[in-house]
């Protein structure tokens, strides 16, 4: 099969890929090149002049108009348009069986008799209730937004989401068929994959009665709960327990509100840097823990990557999380608002019972084995794409038409 994954982001090099959607493109193209499909990666897809010139002129009205309000311009009508006329004059002259995006601006006003597939961790509607730059917005922007949901996922013969609640939203919120939607979350980001069998010695051997080690990985150190992490490392700590947090992807953290236990900032680690990679690693093995009480998550990659390692996570059962995380299984889900004292409570009990945490390492770890990975993703994907791309081949050679007429009772 050949598929044209269409971006907006300038991927020119397998490193960019790597790095492009927290590596979840690559993890997706590379899996489907290893099944023997020829992906074509047209990127760097705009606006054009015409759109950027919009994007100025709305921009000028948010200053003046709705004070200083964020436009988000990239949902207006005309920008659209532009997104749409580049990736037409970029796909001019190639034949492709199948259309593959993350982007709605991309797919809204995409004229093709080619299938499109849009998969995604969320659409407009699941962002702004988490995510602070969707929040606060004109009016106009939301119909502008809402609209361009609807535009792009009305064309795309089929919508995946990461996550069921986004999934489900876009049939209650946007009004999108079931039989448009599909749920397939993502795979975890780490290449080369942890050994099963290392990591399975890995949870053996983490001593539970000494120093508890917990990661905070992520990017957006209000969004996704840092601060709320330091309150109950603080609790827990209180406890009589000795606790360590390793922060990552955050380089100016407030480390100063820690009282009674250890923190390392460690900045943001490029997994396409072997050097960065290797020190990611070392840290995955030590951590007993990963901490993630976001406010807001579209799906959380990065739990995936924990459950690669076998680590357990605590989350908050917000947007795409219970899709990964199943309560006391190979996880922990505390109450929104956060709720450390249950934080504390919950982990107590873990490390204080024979074998328990043991068992739930274990069990993150064969969600990714089963669920979790690019192999089962792309299986899923597959499956659901290659009659969309047959019926289409059908339709071009007239048979779909033949199959389906009605006859005429003489």
């Amino acid at each position: 099969m050949r598929i044209a994954f269409l971006t907006e982001q300038l991927i020119s090099n397998e490193e960019e890929l790597q790095r492009s959607f927290s590596g979840i493109t690559y993890g997706m193209i590379s899996e489907l090149s290893r099944r023997g499909h020829e992906v074509q990666v047209i990127a760097a897809i705009n606006p054009g002049v015409r759109g950027v010139v919009a994007r100025a002129a709305l921009s000028a009205v948010g200053r003046t108009v709705y004070r200083g309000q964020n436009m988000k311009t990239v949902y207006h009508p005309l920008v659209l348009d532009g997104y749409a006329a580049c990736a037409q004059r970029r796909l001019r002259g190639h034949e492709f069986d199948l259309l593959f995006t993350h982007s709605t601006l991309i797919a809204a006003r995409l004229r093709t008799s080619t299938p499109i597939v849009i998969w995604r961790g969320a659409h407009y509607a699941a962002l702004k209730p988490g995510y602070r730059g969707y929040q606060n917005l004109p009016r106009i922007v939301d119909t502008w937004a809402n609209h361009q949901e609807v535009e792009a996922m009305s064309r795309a013969a089929m919508n995946i989401f990461a996550a069921k609640s986004a999934c489900n939203g876009a049939h209650a919120i946007y009004g999108i068929p079931h039989n448009k939607l599909k749920v397939i979350p993502y795979g975890a980001n780490l290449h080369p994959a942890p050994n099963s069998a290392a990591v399975v010695c890995n949870i053996a051997g983490k001593p539970t009665n000494g120093r508890l080690n917990f990661l905070f990985l992520g990017v957006d150190w209000y969004r996704q709960g840092g601060d709320r992490v330091i309150t109950a490392l603080n609790r827990l700590a209180a406890s009589g327990r000795q606790v360590h947090l390793d922060i990552v992807g955050i380089s100016q953290a407030p480390t100063e509100m820690a009282a009674g236990f250890s923190i390392q900032v460690h900045g943001y680690l490029d997994k396409a840097i072997p050097e960065q990679f290797r020190l990611m690693n070392e840290i995955l093995k030590r951590t007993h823990f990963l901490v993630h009480p976001a406010r807001g998550e579209a799906f959380g990659v990065v739990l995936c990557e924990a459950f690669a390692c076998g680590i357990p996570v605590a989350v908050t059962p917000v947007d795409g999380l219970p899709t990964i995380v199943d309560d006391g299984i190979n996880g922990v889900v505390i109450d929104e608002p956060f709720d450390a004292d249950q934080f504390t409570t919950r982990m107590l009990r873990i490390f204080d019972t024979a074998g328990a945490y043991e068992t739930m390492a274990e069990n993150a770890l064969r969600k990714y084995e089963r669920r979790l990975n690019w192999q089962t993703a792309i299986e899923e994907f597959l499956a659901i794409v290659e009659p969309l791309t047959t019926t289409n081949q059908l339709s071009k050679t007239g048979e779909t038409e033949t199959r389906l007429r009605v006859p005429s009772g003489k």
